[in-house]
């Protein structure tokens, strides 16, 4: 027997009633905490039980690395470019990107991937298809220490 979703009690007859826009099956005392009823459910009629979702069918969005603002300024930098320079490449305020690589603001997904494409870097935790940061020709392959992507302030 089909059970209200809102007190949890069965019932032969349960009411689709809106409720913040929300649509749920409730019973005869609970309908009128509905907005309107849309439709009468009973017994015979259940929704079908929907699958449990799968990890990654969620559209979980992907951690960012924990230096990204760092990450994002050395490559930058190496690349030869300005602050005004890479955010006209990504269709980005500067600001946004200054507030980034100061740490005072997280990249939203469709920057950092924008950031990832123009800079060649990786800033999600997890894919490791690409270095850290881009590696120029005759350059060393060996792990970044934090020397190679701090810069001192004077």
């Amino acid at each position: 027997m089909p059970a209200c979703e809102i007190c949890g009690t069965s019932a032969e007859e349960l009411y689709v009633v809106g409720i913040e826009g929300a649509r749920m099956q409730a019973c005869a005392k609970c309908k009128p905490q509905g907005s309107s009823v849309l439709a009468v459910v009973s017994a015979a009629v259940q929704r079908a039980p929907q699958p449990a979702p799968q990890p990654g069918q969620l559209g979980e969005v992907p951690a960012l690395v924990e230096n990204a603002g760092e990450i994002v300024r050395a490559a930058r930098e190496s690349a030869g470019l300005s602050q005004e320079q890479l955010a006209q490449k990504i269709a980005e305020p500067a600001t946004f990107l200054k507030k980034i690589e100061g740490g005072r603001a997280e990249p939203t997904e469709k920057a950092a991937r924008k950031l990832e494409k123009v800079l060649g870097i990786t800033l999600f935790k997890g894919k490791g298809e690409k270095p850290l940061l881009p590696q120029k020709p005759g350059k060393k392959t060996e792990p970044l220490t934090l020397g190679d992507v701090v810069v001192l302030r004077k």
